[in-house]
This record gives C-alpha cells, sequence and structure tokens, in this order.
C-alpha cells in the first residue's frame, strides 16, 4: 500500500528564508475510528543529498496507513528536495525550521477547523483537543526529534506580521481548513461514497504530475518571492473546487435562521491580527531514527536547534532551549526499528528505547522488526511496519477515549 493522489499540493514559504517548499494533503477515507476527523499527522522523509523526498516508499507505507484509520496526513519537501528550493543544509538547522514551517501550517489549520466548528455547531466543542502526530522516518525521524514544544509553535503564529512567511502560511492553512472542513461534511451527508478514496485526481503521482493545488499566495510580496503556483492549477482541481463550494453552501444553509444569523465559518484572520492557535494534543511517530555516529554526517555531528532570527537585525529573535527527550516522556512516542537497521545498530536504538520506556512506560511504546533494515526493503518488512503503526494507533485510539470518559465524569 502507498499513498494515493494528493488531496491538496501546495507550497508554503519556509519561516527560515522564505524558500518554497512543497506540500502535500492527504483527506482520509471515512472511518469508524475515534481519530476520524480529529487526528492529523505530518511525515518527512529521508535525508535528500541521497534522493529522499515526500515519493519515499516508507513514508508512503506508514502514511497510506494513517490514512486508513481515519488521519488527515501532511507531507512537505525539506529545502533541496524534489521541486523544493535550495540545497540541502550541512547543519539540518535550515530542515528544522523547515518542519517548524509545516508543523505551523498543520496547527492553524487544525485552529480553523476548531473554530469553524463551534460557529456551525453554535456551541463549544466538548471533549479531547484534536491530536497531532509529528512523524518522520530516517533523517526525517532526527529532525522530528529535534523539534521545539507545541506551545514554542504555536506562538509563532499567534500573531504575525504582514506580508510575512508566518502570515502566508496562515492563510494558506485556513484556505485548506475550510476545503477540508467541507469535505469532512460531505462524507458525513453522503455527497462522496464512503467506501471512496479521498477526493484525488486518477493517475499516478509523480514530481512534474502534482495533485489539486488550491489558491495561491495573498500578498504582493509573497507573489514576489514566489511565482509557480499559479502554474499548478489543473481542470481536476477546479472540479474538485466546485465539489467543496457546493458543500460549503449546504453548510450555510443548514445553520441559517432567523434565529442564529450567523455564518458557519470563520472570516479568515487578517494580517497582524492576534488569533491564538488551538494547542492540540501531540504524539511522536519515529521510524528508523538515527543516532551517533550516522547522524552526526547529517548536522555536522550538532544537534540542530530551532532558532529565529530578527529580519531587521539578524539577531537570535527565539530560540528553542529545551531538552530532546523530555517531550518523548511528556507526549505518546513511538520508536518503530529494524534489527537489521545498517545504519543505528538495534543495540543502541534498543537502549534508548528502555531508557525512555522507564521513565513513561504508560505513553511510550517501541516495536523491534527481527527481519527489517534501515529500508524496510526485505520480504514482509513493509507489512510488519504497518502493523506497528496500527498496533500503536489503536493503542492511542484507547488512550484518547479512557481520558475523553474520564473527563467526562469529572
Amino acid at each position: 500500500m502507498t499513498l494515493p493522489k494528493p488531496s491538496s499540493a501546495f507550497t508554503i514559504p519556509s519561516v527560515h528564508d522564505d524558500l518554497e517548499l512543497d506540500c502535500r494533503v492527504y483527506y482520509p477515507r471515512f472511518s469508524n475510528s475515534k481519530l476520524f476527523g480529529r487526528a492529523f499527522a505530518i511525515l518527512a522523509h529521508p535525508y535528500a543529498t541521497l534522493g529522499g523526498c515526500y515519493d519515499d516508499p516508507v513514508v508512503g507505507s506508514v502514511g497510506s496507513t494513517l490514512l486508513q484509520n481515519g488521519i488527515t496526513v501532511g507531507t512537505f519537501n525539506f529545502r533541496g528536495a524534489g521541486d523544493s528550493a535550495g540545497r540541502t543544509s550541512w547543519t539540518g538547522r535550515p530542515e528544522l525550521t523547515d518542519y517548524v514551517s509545516f508543523y505551523g501550517f498543520m496547527l492553524c489549520c487544525i485552529s480553523t477547523l476548531e473554530r469553524d466548528a463551534e460557529i456551525s455547531s453554535l456551541e463549544k466543542p466538548t471533549g479531547r483537543p484534536p491530536l497531532l502526530i509529528l512523524g518522520g522516518y530516517s533523517y526525517g525521524s532526527l529532525i522530528a526529534s529535534c523539534l521545539p514544544p507545541t506551545e514554542f509553535v504555536s506562538q509563532l503564529f499567534d500573531a504575525v506580521a504582514e506580508d510575512s512567511a508566518e502570515a502566508e502560511i496562515k492563510s494558506r492553512a485556513e484556505k485548506t481548513a475550510r476545503d477540508l472542513g467541507a469535505y469532512f461534511e460531505m462524507l458525513r451527508d453522503g455527497s462522496i461514497g464512503r467506501g471512496r478514496s479521498s477526493l484525488r485526481v486518477p493517475g499516478p503521482v509523480s514530481p512534474t504530475k502534482r495533485g489539486i493545488a488550491m489558491g495561491g499566495y495573498d500578498s504582493e510580496a509573497a507573489s514576489r518571492r514566489i511565482s509557480r503556483e499559479s502554474s499548478r492549477r489543473s481542470l481536476d482541481g477546479d472540479r474538485v473546487r466546485r465539489s467543496l463550494d457546493r458543500a460549503r453552501q449546504r453548510l450555510r444553509s443548514r445553520v441559517s435562521s432567523d434565529q442564529y444569523p450567523s455564518t458557519p465559518t470563520a472570516p479568515p484572520s487578517r494580517q497582524g491580527e492576534q488569533v491564538e492557535v488551538v494547542r492540540p494534543d501531540v504524539a511522536y511517530l519515529l521510524i528508523s531514527p538515527l543516532l551517533p555516529p550516522i547522524s552526526g554526517f547529517t548536522v555536522m555531528f550538532s544537534k540542530p536547534t530551532f532558532e529565529k532570527r530578527d529580519p531587521k537585525t539578524g539577531r537570535i529573535a527565539v530560540k528553542d532551549n529545551s531538552n530532546r527527550d523530555q517531550k518523548f516522556t511528556d507526549h505518546p512516542t513511538c520508536f518503530i526499528y529494524g534489527r537489521r537497521d545498517g545504519f543505528t545498530s538495534s543495540s543502541k536504538l534498543g537502549k534508548w528505547a528502555n531508557e525512555l520506556h522507564q521513565k513513561a512506560s504508560s505513553t511510550f511504546s517501541s516495536y523491534e522488526v527481527d527481519e527489517a533494515g534501515h529500508f524496510w526493503a526485505e520480504k514482509g518488512a513493509t507489512g510488519r511496519l504497518q502493523s506497528s503503526v496500527k498496533d500503536w494507533l489503536a493503542i492511542i485510539e484507547q488512550s484518547q477515549v479512557r481520558e475523553r470518559g474520564s473527563g467526562a465524569k469529572g
């Protein structure tokens, strides 16, 4: 199994230096899973210098498993990978900021979905917050392990400066959220067959044939920075756009009345406006993590740390000083690796996993697959990988249900 044609393909600027990053979002099929419509995931790809990109087969296998469990999946190309601009760095810091950029996109997308749900239902959503899985494979897992806390990332997008990369990311996320919300509504009311794949264009995925590209950048500054977006629209994209527009019209008619004259969606946030970003629950999914000494060759034997510089002075404006491993004990985390991994020995990975398990036995999971190597190309390895992901998702779903139930009692 692999990922289908993306439901939406677009670009965002990196908050590091405005470089254009290719991104994709995949809408899930209807699922009876408690995670459907409430869970989202990011999967980062292997080292670009060695050919890694979001078309990687391991990323596709894990992503398809997440989709089948009702999770909305997002992927992106680091700088220098695929058609993303720029080159791979020696330190990993720009790539970390690339991940933070897409991380912020997903946070803003989730926030818009939550605000729209509150308005359309005319009441505040109850239960647990949405879930965001931060994942990666190989080099992608190395970068994911260095991500700053959610609170740190969300604050970057609470109030954004006009014409900034953050503002463009937030605008793009709001548009994507409106389309995704309409898609979920179409599934629920039967406008889309529940057994079918998410909205997609038939045909193979390739670097030159993209999925449905929706919209472009809003500000003149962004238009000057980036010009490729207009070339990505297609007749199929327009067709889906019209379907989503019809779904939005149905949503409006359902909540429009003399008693409730408000519209079912929140107005787009204006650049510079203070709109607090929703903090979802976070979990980590690391596939074949890289450890020293191999990891050192991709990041110059240093730990990538997120920092953002003031564009005017060039000085560091914000910097993440959190402990890397703390996030893995504070949030549900899963390591999956092969015993035959030729890049990082299974004994090292097992030792690290055991240390984390002792600190957080109730939230940490690890799976060692006997016949698998780093590339999961051995017979049966991909199936075992997907089974491990499914087992972990079952644990996540059960914990969400238990905590929601205990919260209701309290």
